[in-house]
């Protein structure tokens, strides 16, 4: 699967960035190839009372949560072709979010069974183009709407969204478990790049905060959070609070699945960490 002069699947930290490290896209192909797979049995597994059951996500059905996963992959494809081919930077971007609500509504039509085949044929078009292409190639610009990324980007971002939806359908019919702890970590390592971190403060009027993440037993990192910008460094240092947890939970708070004053967690510092926390990276959804 992997493509031709493949680099170290984790890059040595510098002084800077302490001991967190990068992830590599050949490496989350692999990842996204297994998550792809587990989500479309279940997806394809759902009884008729699971497919209609109220998700973790408000507002939406498990139908919906499945619809929204398998469309991502197909709009994560289209995006690495076009990186891949060279489209022009200044393309309409592929369809994420709100602008690919309709496709969400086709996608749903399909039902349980073909929607798992979808994104089957989907995941596999993705990884056999993906992992064919050189370290050079990966870094070709592709079209994103917050910005241009890379093809490479585009790999690891898939398997994030995979893997957080995958949760939530296991969490809407009773999953109690946080997210798988080797994956949490290698997610977190990939929303924690300090060069490019994943999420953004969320609500502009927040006040200027200095967090620290710790994963029990692993690594931490120092997040400066301010209005729509997240500023991250590895390691310890000052800082208004202090969150702490295994990383299955920390990955989940940081895509604002679970709340920090949860039992999960222990937080220290201001007294007001957990609803700064919550509204800057998302209340539970």
């Amino acid at each position: 699967m992997r493509g031709a002069s493949m680099p170290p699947v984790y890059r040595e930290a510098n002084d800077e960035e302490s001991h967190v490290a990068a992830v590599n896209p050949y490496e989350s192909l692999e990842l996204v190839s297994r998550e792809a797979d587990q989500t479309s049995r279940i997806i394809g597994g759902l009884t008729d009372q699971e497919w209609e059951h109220d998700s973790n996500c408000a507002g939406w059905k498990v139908a919906n949560v499945a619809a929204h996963v398998v469309r991502n992959g197909e709009s994560v494809l289209f995006a690495a072709l076009s990186g891949a081919f060279g489209a022009p930077a200044d393309v309409e971007p592929v369809h994420f979010g709100a602008a690919a609500r309709p496709r969400d509504a086709e996608i749903l039509a399909l039902g349980r069974q073909s929607m798992a085949e979808l994104q089957k044929a989907e995941t596999g078009a993705f990884v056999a183009l993906v992992s064919r292409m050189t370290p050079e190639q990966l870094d070709r610009p592709a079209r994103h709407p917050s910005g241009i990324k890379t093809v490479g980007w585009f790999a690891t971002v898939r398997l994030v969204e995979l893997a957080f939806h995958h949760w939530d359908i296991r969490r809407s019919l009773g999953d109690t478990a946080p997210l798988d702890a080797g994956l949490a970590g290698y997610a977190l390592a990939f929303m924690l790049d300090p060069q490019r971190p994943l999420p953004s403060v969320r609500d502009k009027s927040l006040a200027e905060r200095r967090i620290l993440i710790r994963a029990s037993g692993g690594p931490s990192w120092l997040l400066t959070a301010a209005p729509g910008m997240l500023k991250v460094s590895g390691g310890d240092g000052p800082a208004d609070f202090t969150v702490e947890a295994d990383s299955g939970w920390l990955a989940l708070a940081m895509y604002g699945r679970v709340r920090i004053s949860d039992p999960a967690f222990h937080t220290s510092g201001a007294s007001d960490a957990a609803g700064y926390f919550a509204s800057a990276f998302g209340a539970p959804i």
